[in-house]
This record gives C-alpha cells, sequence and structure tokens, in this order.
C-alpha cells in the first residue's frame, strides 16, 4: 500500500499545534495541507484557505455536504483522509455524527521556473478564441449581468459566432505545458457542461480558459470525465500528468452566453491586498491581468474591446472604510451570533466598476423582511451621497438611495453604520434619506425589516 495513500484515524489526522479543539457534533471538521482550498459547494460556509489549518460547521443530521478541494498556484489535489477517501477532489458526506477529514496538496512536479518578471515576460502566443472575432471584453473585477454580484475574478471575452460547422466559435489551449485542473458544471443534468480548465507552461503562472461547451471527447476523457449523461451538477478532476499542446482545440465557446472567461495568477508578484484573505481561495491571492500574459500583438487587438483600455481589479477593499466586499455576520440568521460565516454566496459590496461608477450589489442576502435577494441585484449609487471609501466607523449612520434597475428595491433607501472596521449593520427603508433626519437604523421605517449584519 502507498503510505501516503493511507486512511488515517480521525483523531490522529490533526497536528500537534491543535490538539484538543473542541468541534460541535454533528457537523464536519476540514483540516488542509499544502497550498490549496477546500469549500463546501452544497451547501455553502464551509471556507479553509490562506491561514486556515483547520476549520467547522455544525449540519443536521442526515445533511448532505460536498466538499470541494481547489488547489492554489503551482499545486494539485493529491487525496483524502478521514472520512472523505481517494483522489477525486470532490467528497460527499451525509452527517450523522462528527466527520473529521483531510485535503492533502502538493506541488505540480515537472514544470521549468517561469521567466524572470519584467515588462516583457509574456508566456502565451495563442488567445483561446479568435482575437478578429472579439466583439467586447468585460475587464477583471466588473460586476457583470449574467450575475457575478462581487467583483468577479474573470475577464470575459464576448465574441460574434463564425461559420463552424455547428456555428460557434471554437475555444484553443493557450498553453504548451500542463493541465492542472479541471472542473466542470452546469445548472440542471438538461443543460450542457460549462468547463473550466487550469493550465501552466512554468511553475509560478497559471491561466485559466473558462465557459467552455461540447470539449472534444478526447480530451474529456482525458480530464478524466465520463461523455456519458450524467446527474451530477459539478465534476472536478486534477490530472496527475497530462500535457498539451498551444492550439489544441479544446471545444466552442458557451453556446448561450456566447463569451468566455479567463483567470490568471502569477506567483512571482505580490499577492493580491485583500482584507481577509481567509475568506477567498488561495488562489485567488495572486490574481493579474490575463492581458498581461499574451504577446504584444495580442494584447493590442484584445485592449481594443476594454472600456478604457483598463483591464480592472477585483481587490477593492479598503481596510477600516466601508468599499469592498463584507459578509453574513453569523450563520445566514437575521441578525447574526458570534461566529463569521464564511458562506460567499450571502454578501453585500460597496464598489466601483470599469469606468468609475459607485454600485452597491448583492445576493442571498435577507435585507428585506422575507425576501432573499436574486443572484444580481446592483444599484447605482447618488453622486451626492457619501463615497465608499470615506465611509468609516466614526461616519455613524450613512444612507444611500438604491437607484438604477435593480430590482424590486429600486428607490429604497439602504442604510449602513459600521460598528467597528470589521462589523457592518444595514437595512433596507422605505425612509428617503433626504428625510431621515434623527432616525436611528432601528427606529427608520418599516420596522419589520431587519438589521443585518455583516463582517470581513
Amino acid at each position: 500500500m502507498n503510505p501516503k495513500k493511507a486512511i488515517l484515524p480521525a483523531v490522529i489526522l490533526f497536528t500537534a499545534a491543535l490538539a484538543s479543539p473542541t468541534f460541535a457534533a454533528p457537523g464536519v471538521v476540514v483540516q488542509k495541507q499544502g497550498d490549496g482550498t477546500v469549500v463546501s459547494w452544497q451547501p455553502y460556509g464551509i471556507v479553509c484557505s490562506t491561514g486556515c489549518p483547520v476549520t467547522s460547521k455544525t449540519y443536521a443530521v442526515g445533511t448532505t455536504v460536498q466538499l470541494m478541494a481547489e488547489p492554489g498556484v503551482g499545486a494539485r489535489f493529491d487525496h483524502w483522509e478521514g472520512t472523505c477517501t481517494g483522489t477525486n477532489p470532490l467528497c460527499t458526506i451525509t452527517v450523522s455524527a462528527l466527520h473529521l477529514t483531510k485535503a492533502v496538496f502538493t506541488p505540480v512536479t515537472g514544470l521549468p521556473a517561469c521567466p524572470v518578471l519584467n515588462a516583457t515576460s509574456q508566456i502565451y502566443g495563442v488567445f483561446p478564441v479568435m482575437p478578429a472575432n472579439l466583439t467586447g471584453v468585460t475587464p477583471v473585477g466588473e460586476v457583470d449581468a449574467t450575475g457575478h454580484t462581487f467583483p468577479n475574478w474573470h475577464m470575459f471575452a464576448t465574441v460574434n459566432p463564425t461559420p463552424t460547422p455547428v456555428g460557434y466559435d471554437p475555444v484553443y489551449s493557450p498553453v504548451t505545458g500542463k493541465v492542472i485542473s479541471v472542473m466542470r458544471t452546469r445548472g440542471s443534468p438538461a443543460e450542457m457542461w460549462d468547463y473550466y480548465i487550469r493550465f501552466a507552461n512554468c511553475a509560478e503562472v497559471e491561466i485559466m480558459v473558462a465557459i467552455v461547451n461540447n470539449v472534444d471527447p478526447a480530451w474529456e476523457a482525458a480530464f478524466g470525465f465520463s461523455a456519458a449523461p450524467s446527474g451530477n451538477i459539478l465534476e472536478r478532476s486534477d490530472p496527475a500528468a497530462l500535457w498539451i499542446n498551444e492550439g489544441t482545440y479544446l471545444g466552442l465557446v458557451n453556446l448561450n452566453k456566447r463569451k468566455i472567461a479567463l483567470e490568471a495568477y502569477d506567483k512571482r508578484k505580490p499577492t493580491a491586498a485583500f482584507y481577509d484573505l481567509g475568506r477567498y481561495r488561495a488562489i485567488h491571492a495572486y490574481l493579474q491581468c490575463p492581458i498581461d500574459y499574451f504577446t504584444t500583438p495580442i494584447q493590442t487587438a484584445v485592449n481594443l474591446h476594454l472600456p478604457g483600455a483598463a483591464c480592472g481589479r477585483a481587490d477593492q477593499d479598503v481596510p477600516g472604510a466601508l468599499q469592498g466586499n463584507w459578509f453574513f455576520y453569523g450563520d445566514g440568521n437575521l441578525n447574526g451570533d458570534a461566529v463569521r460565516s464564511l458562506d460567499q454566496k450571502a454578501h453585500i459590496a460597496f464598489v466601483k466598476n470599469a469606468t468609475g461608477t459607485r454600485l452597491i450589489s448583492m445576493a442571498n442576502t435577507t435585507l428585506r423582511a422575507g425576501v432573499i435577494m436574486p443572484p444580481s441585484p446592483i444599484y447605482t449609487v447618488n453622486a451626492a451621497e457619501p463615497a465608499f471609501h470615506l465611509v468609516t466607523p466614526a461616519s455613524g449612520l450613512v444612507c444611500y438611495t438604491l437607484a438604477g434597475a435593480g430590482g424590486a428595491d429600486t428607490n429604497r433607501s439602504l442604510l449602513v453604520k459600521m460598528d467597528n472596521n470589521t462589523i457592518l449593520r444595514t437595512k433596507i427603508s422605505t425612509t428617503a434619506c433626504a428625510a431621515l433626519g434623527a432616525a436611528t437604523i432601528e427606529s427608520a421605517a418599516p420596522a419589520d425589516n431587519p438589521i443585518v449584519r455583516f463582517s470581513r
């Protein structure tokens, strides 16, 4: 038996530094080893990422929890230990007691060091879609109309249909190198798979090409997936040594969205200035502008479609101020509790888009009595109201008019009050900002709308 694949008793999974931890049963306890992140895909709530030796969450007996192991830059998922076993990056647990499991990540081998970092260190010579067919580029960090509520990690490249045999644009590998990991997901078993493929041709830099449909059956098999219909909504594979050549046909542009997504990560550069990296995937600390990693002619062609030629940024948090991303404080309860939630799907963001317009975006957040916000309600902000980066705990109660086409709450007010640098209280109100007077966040109408706390 390979000793590293041996299934260790749960009682010895946790290191001496974590001796005698107190975990509530029933639930799931997750530890990780190496560079990567473990998240609970269904239901959301567990994120073990940067600085996380161990985390846990309680669940009702009978709850089905799906854990997903995501490698960091230059790493791959190797195996599970404990309740989860084997080498599949996805693990499903049906909660019956206290389940302890550990994800082990190891470095990718067989790749050379990347070139010395400088202004001309482009390393990709093929853009995944034909640059001549581009009709638009959505910058990194943009609040995208297709449901990305937070400033997203992707850069989207939108294309026109071309006269291929099936009428859609082909997608090509940008890399002669290794396939590090592949994820495929879909909204229901009746839909096509969307593929998210991570490549590397040197040890410190990776690029991901995402939302690829109709992947070539040969590559589908090489990725470790079956082409047969499956009821699964999410599958992952981390091939150990899958080599691919630059310009290799992968599949087709997403048939509905008419776009692909790109992400680039570079360990040679300083980590992104997120306020709390423990709430993000480990890989996101190294998020970069994808365009910077292609040859100059490709950069020139792609930049023609960028608004203001700005690649964008996702790290908009300003420590000590309102600007940036906030997560539910608590476990999804209306008024929260003493435990910070790691649910990345229940959040509110005070950010700017690529053209500098201030936006308030929120998702899966109960701010109005009995109503969960839809996936991407996005509101613009009155230019006369306070700039997000200037609102601090000393500002007291601050009011924003929810303008634009955000949904049912358009033209209501959003009251915010920072209790301190890491706790934010919010309330949707029917009281107009100009009519607040001496109102407090507690007294502002309507009384039945909850005060919801967020943290970071």
